[in-house]
């Protein structure tokens, strides 16, 4: 893991093993509760969701990394475990043996905390590399693991794989007793942090400035720019998801069956979108963008970067997105296109432009968060 900051230092002296990124959340950009995946993921329930974001009880956590696949707004990640770095270590060897960090059979291979991280996404970006097998080293009960069962979630990806590639799916299968990998093969750890003198001098700067930190007088807080609402248009940041950026990466590569659906959900729009933008500043990994030519504005889109999170069509004022299935390759390589291109003026309460419908002086974003602070209001009086 590459230590370059400071809150990065402090989480890894502080030996957390899962880190969440609360702004990526999709419920408390729609603020509302209704995607529950990592919780639902999460066996030792250390996770708590309100429509403000997420929380992760330390004290219950295994670190099993069970939430990161899991969530498409990618708020989750591990300390010590990268889905690329994952790949390039298994795709040496046509036959790939990975370990969980409990394994103890001694044999060479990729060493990953566990193989809940695995997901159908990961793998068939494996196979796309040369990965014909993955052979799972683990506990003889994985069930007894104190991190928990991996079991369902390795069965859910050998399901991904074969609803995905049929025949011509990579074996995914367990280590069978006494099975080794070649004592020739080297360990790839991929369950701890990476050692270098780099890295040493980083987290040592790291320490000494966390050590220090209480000496130094905090800066003063910039003092905002009022806006009107309770959400901030624009405020929101973008991130592409790990996982599905990786398979993206090798998608053309794959031997798709003719009649799959493809894990990537194209959008379309009605007409009845106003080009407010609240699905682009609010969409999480970046698949949705704003563009502006000159007088006209309009929304941007690109599949590969698509999760299917389903918050654009949640938050969207007129319910104008449409979800359409891809079913080739080319859906998801195809280059970012216009979804709705409309000409464009200033709102009156945000200065955000829009699409001026019905003669309205005001974006339908800042008309339904009037609304909604009406509402908010009206309940405290």
């Amino acid at each position: 893991m590459k230590i370059d900051n400071l809150d990065r230092a402090i989480e890894v002296l502080g030996h957390v093993d899962v880190l969440a990124d609360e702004q990526l959340c999709v419920n408390s950009r729609a603020r509302s509760l209704y995607c529950r995946s990592c919780e639902s993921a999460c066996a030792a329930a250390a996770i708590t969701l309100d429509a403000d974001g997420v929380e992760v009880d330390e004290r219950l956590c295994t670190g099993c990394g069970a939430c990161v696949p899991s969530c498409p707004a990618g708020v989750f990640r591990l300390a010590v475990f990268d889905p690329q770095r994952f790949l390039d270590a298994a795709a040496q060897s046509a036959v790939a043996h990975v370990h969980c960090s409990e394994s103890q059979d001694g044999g060479g291979g990729v060493v990953i905390p566990c193989h809940m991280v695995l997901d159908g996404r990961l793998a068939a970006a494996a196979m796309s590399l040369g990965v014909r097998e993955m052979v799972l080293h683990g506990r003889l009960e994985c069930r007894d693991c104190r991190r928990g069962d991996a079991n369902p979630s390795v069965q859910r990806a050998r399901a991904d794989l074969d609803r995905w590639f049929g025949d011509a799916a990579m074996v995914l299968r367990p280590a069978l007793a006494g099975e080794r990998a070649g004592r020739e093969e080297p360990v790839h750890r991929e369950d701890q942090i990476k050692a270098s003198r780099r890295n040493f001098l980083r987290l040592a700067g790291a320490r000494a400035a966390a050590s220090a930190a209480w000496l130094v007088p905090l800066a003063e807080p910039q003092s905002a720019v009022p806006m009107p609402g309770i959400s901030v248009p624009g405020a929101f940041k973008h991130q592409p998801v790990a996982y599905q950026a990786v398979l993206a990466g090798h998608v053309a590569d794959l031997p798709w069956r003719d009649d799959v659906v493809l894990p990537w959900v194209g959008r379309s729009f009605a007409p009845s979108c106003s080009v407010c933008a609240v699905c682009a500043e609010r969409c999480p990994t970046g698949a949705l963008s704003r563009v502006t030519r000159e007088n006209l504005s309009g929304i941007g889109f690109t599949a590969a970067l698509c999760t299917n999170c389903g918050l654009c069509a949640i938050v969207c004022p007129e319910k104008s997105v449409r979800a359409q299935p891809a079913r080739s390759a080319d859906a998801v390589t195809a280059p970012g296109r216009m979804l709705a291109l409309h000409q464009i003026g200033a709102c009156v309460r945000c200065g955000q432009d829009y699409a001026a419908i019905d003669g309205a002086d005001v974006c339908p974003h800042c008309a339904k968060e009037a609304g909604m602070d009406e509402d908010w209001l009206e309940m405290l009086a």
